[in-house]
């Protein structure tokens, strides 16, 4: 996998052999009538194919079924019953800002270092919670295969643990068995992050504990 530097420069000189090789020339290409046939022919191929797609129609129904509307729905579900949901929120935001500091994230089982294709890993985590609950906190496996070339950092696969058995010495502890189904060499992280029904995205509290 490139580096971002490394990616930036090879992007960079892969646009400009572009513009040289092909967009130039075909540009410049002009017949008796001063006018590239070719260019005007590969631009109305573009507007034709593009128009569909990137329109004022369909950015306003995109933005509608994705913004606007869950944003109502979530504003009536906040103010219903006298901003219920909204006090209780805010009451939870405040213990998880007072437990975090405390909040321990560690090891207890991880796969071995060689597994076959579609073998189960089992992982177990030990996270000490302070003053909260097991509910409380998202616990997510990262996995990705390292030799795959990504545009981003996203992972490839994740998986949510579950909380298993009772709290012991002071720790919750939370399991996950998964397929291995990626071929080659895997990278894994594990994080915790925060967990509430009614925040309007997972990672809006801003803390996280990290494996």
């Amino acid at each position: 996998m490139l580096d971002d530097t490394r990616r930036n420069v090879e992007e960079s000189r892969s646009l400009y052999e572009l513009l040289q090789d092909r967009v130039t020339p075909l540009y410049y290409d002009r017949g008796a009538q001063g006018l590239s046939a070719e260019w005007i022919r590969m631009a109305k191929r573009s507007i034709m194919t593009l128009l569909p797609r990137f329109n004022s129609q369909r950015m306003v129904g995109e933005y509608l079924s994705r913004f606007y509307m869950p944003a109502s729905q979530r504003g009536q579900h906040v103010a219903d019953n006298n901003y219920k949901t909204a006090r209780d929120l805010a009451a939870w935001k405040r213990k998880v800002r007072g437990a975090w500091p405390h909040v321990t994230l560690r090891a207890v089982e991880m796969p071995k270092r060689h597994v076959a294709f579609g073998e189960r890993g089992r992982f177990v985590v030990a996270m000490k919670l302070d003053k909260l609950e097991a509910r409380d906190v998202q616990i997510e496996l990262l996995l990705n295969n390292s030799l795959r070339e990504l545009a981003s950092s996203s992972p490839t696969e994740s998986f949510l643990f579950r909380p298993e058995g009772g709290v012991e010495n002071g720790e919750q502890r939370y399991a996950l068995e998964v397929p291995l189904e990626l071929a080659g060499k895997l990278e894994y992280r594990l994080r915790a992050y925060p967990h509430h029904p009614a925040l309007s995205h997972r990672f809006e509290m801003g803390l996280m504990r990290w494996i």
